[in-house]
């Protein structure tokens, strides 16, 4: 059994195909032979990952992230939260082609949160890899920033 890997040089999003073919040079006793190539196949690579992933308040109860869409081929994008034990949950599944997402689920005034994306792609089930974690802190609710935009529709 043979095996080649040459994952740290693909390119993501990008179909890749192979085939084999068995040779053995010139030897004393048998001479120069080949054998036929294999069947191609193929094996596309996983969605690029978002970059630049930015969390930021906006308001006492609101969070927006930010990010840049590096996926040619993602179905959409899978938004994770870590929670109070540590455990990151999916809070969100948005359009492809998203670089902005605003949440106001559960979120409470002067409190951290964090979150991390990647894309998705449905045809084979594949996941980029996570973008960065992004942190931030919602505002003081009355405080220096007045809070009047919780309740207003998402974007």
């Amino acid at each position: 059994t043979l095996r080649h890997s040459d994952l740290d040089s693909l390119d993501p999003s990008v179909d890749y195909y192979y085939r084999v073919r068995a040779y053995k040079g010139h030897s004393a006793t048998c001479g120069d032979w080949d054998g036929l190539y294999t069947n191609i196949t193929n094996e596309a690579t996983n969605p690029a990952k978002p970059t630049a992933f930015l969390a930021s308040p906006e308001g006492s109860m609101k969070i927006k992230l930010t990010w840049t869409d590096n996926a040619v081929d993602e179905t959409s994008y899978k938004i994770e939260k870590k929670m109070w034990n540590n455990v990151w949950v999916e809070i969100d599944s948005i359009a492809q082609n998203s670089e902005l997402y605003r949440d106001t689920l559960g979120l409470n005034p002067d409190s951290s949160y964090t979150y991390r994306i990647r894309a998705y792609r449905s045809g084979d089930n594949s996941y980029s890899p996570y973008s960065d974690e992004a942190t931030t802190t919602t505002n003081i609710y009355g405080g220096q920033w007045v809070d009047d935009t919780t309740c207003l529709p998402i974007e």
